[in-house]
């Protein structure tokens, strides 16, 4: 996605022109079907022959298509999110400079304008806010606003922002507090969020200036206003993904649309052991999507309905990310979870496993009979044999994405060499892309089982701790 303004230093220049566009469509035949036979193509020819081809030949409809390409890049599908990615795509204003045909058609594509990200604000911007904003015209609009350092910019942008709320679908926004009474304020009725589908909303102190007269400090003070803030959110029917921060009943409160949430991030000062983190779970029915942490205790009363003592199924639950103080063998033995296909454990200051007895955790993936494409497991108190064990499950037979954080040696390495009766790997068989950070390994060993493993698998990376270096495609040949 396009990483439309930034500051001068950091913004990395990007050329372009015909050539460079007749160059991206020379890549762009590379993602349609090849056929078995037929004429070579000589792809130089073709370059010579569209040189002399005026680009207001290329229809509208195609020019929009590589005009997109151009802006919007792809996301890396495992890659962790948070906002836009801030450090890729093109500048739309660059189209325009190549003749007045494209310039036309640039002007004219509201979708090139509707993404707008801005990370330490300064007076230039506030100019291009409203041209992007006039341009994007009634398109959705996706607006990540960081490190607003400059107060009297960021209050600019923010009312520029506030004024397209209604066309508002993905936000991420980072309010400084001396602000924060003044966007509560922007946000009162008739003013909508209709499109509202996504919202990151952050406050930050200042780290320079003169504050306001009222008490900053106040925590029931900044409260009161997040409560404004996200209850203005909730209004939206299509709200269906929310980061959560700060205090739990300042974003959770009794206006938030339960049903609706299909995605939640939650980052609260609320920390939950792993039977209310299930509590919680259940307020949510239509839950896609939980990234979380849980600790040895609840630290703040949350609503949640009694736990059964059978396990709960949560049939549409996909993706799980766990971030955990604390063995956690009650979660997986009060859920089911048989639609999981991405799961992220991460154990913090654990001075045990995760799970005292492994069978908890493959018991666990047994019930829910799901199949994982994508595990990050990092607990350093794994014991090899009961990561073989795990490897082996038939939910995870069908893993294409695999990160281990934990203590590696050749009994692992070598175990993902052999094969089963019908010639295939016998553990983790589809896997395209393995990590392991903590490798105690020789190179031999390494070596046998990538040879063995290609090509079906496409990335590796081993980290060897002990001798501190990397292994991976550019640094190992086979």
């Amino acid at each position: 996605m396009p990483y439309i303004f930034q500051s001068p230093s950091s913004r990395p220049s990007r050329a372009l022109s015909a050539g460079g566009i007749s160059d991206a469509m020379s890549s762009m035949r590379t993602y349609l079907p090849k056929k078995k036979q037929g004429p070579s193509i000589d792809l130089e020819s073709l370059r010579e022959q569209n040189s002399t081809i005026p680009v207001s030949s290329i229809p509208v409809e195609l020019l929009r298509k590589i005009f997109d390409v151009y802006v919007y890049e792809p996301y890396p599908a495992n890659m962790g999110f948070r906002s836009m990615d801030p450090d890729s795509g093109g500048d739309p204003l660059l189209l325009g400079q190549v003749c007045s045909y494209w310039r036309n058609v640039a002007v004219n594509s509201s979708s090139l304008w509707s993404t707008i990200v801005i990370s330490q604000p300064i007076d230039r911007h506030t100019r291009l806010v409203n041209l992007w904003l006039d341009r994007a015209a009634e398109h959705p609009l996706d607006i990540t606003f960081n490190q607003p350092d400059n107060i009297t910019s960021a209050w600019t942008i923010l009312n520029a922002f506030v004024s397209r709320s209604r066309f508002w679908r993905r936000i991420d926004l980072t309010v400084p507090l001396q602000l924060l009474a003044h966007f509560a304020s922007l946000l009162q009725s008739p003013r909508r969020c209709d499109m509202l589908e996504h919202v990151d909303f952050f406050t930050r102190s200042p780290i320079s200036g003169q504050l306001f007269d009222y008490d900053l400090a106040h925590p029931a003070w900044r409260t009161n206003l997040l409560r404004q803030i996200w209850s203005f959110f909730y209004t939206s029917s299509s709200l269906c993904s929310v980061y959560w921060v700060y205090e739990f009943e300042s974003c959770a409160h009794e206006y938030a649309p339960l049903t609706q949430m299909t995605s939640i991030h939650l980052n609260t000062s609320a920390q939950l052991d792993a039977e209310d983190t299930v509590g919680f779970m259940r307020l949510f029915p239509n839950l896609k999507s939980l990234t979380t942490t849980i600790s040895s205790s609840t630290s703040f009363p949350i609503p949640k309905p009694c736990i059964p003592t059978s396990a709960i199924t949560f049939t549409k639950l996909e993706t799980l990310h766990l971030t955990v103080c604390s063995p956690i063998p009650t979660i997986f033995s009060k859920v089911t979870l048989p639609s999981l296909r991405c799961l992220h454990l991460v154990s913090v200051a654990c001075q045990e496993p995760l799970f005292p007895d492994s069978t908890i955790f493959n018991d666990f993936l047994q019930r829910s009979n799901c199949r994982l494409t994508t595990l990050n497991y990092a607990d350093p108190h794994v014991a090899e044999p009961c990561l073989q064990e795990l490897l082996a499950t038939p939910s995870l037979q069908f893993l294409a994405y695999f990160n281990y954080d934990g203590r590696v040696t050749d009994f692992t390495i070598l175990s993902l060499m052999k094969r089963s009766q019908s010639g295939c790997h016998a553990l983790v068989p589809r896997v395209e892309e393995l990590y392991f950070m903590n490798c105690d390994t020789t190179d031999i060993a390494i070596s046998d089982m990538v040879a063995s493993r290609t090509p079906a698998l496409k990335t590796f990376q081993f980290y060897s701790e002990r001798e501190g270096r990397l292994i991976g495609p550019t640094h190992w040949y086979y």
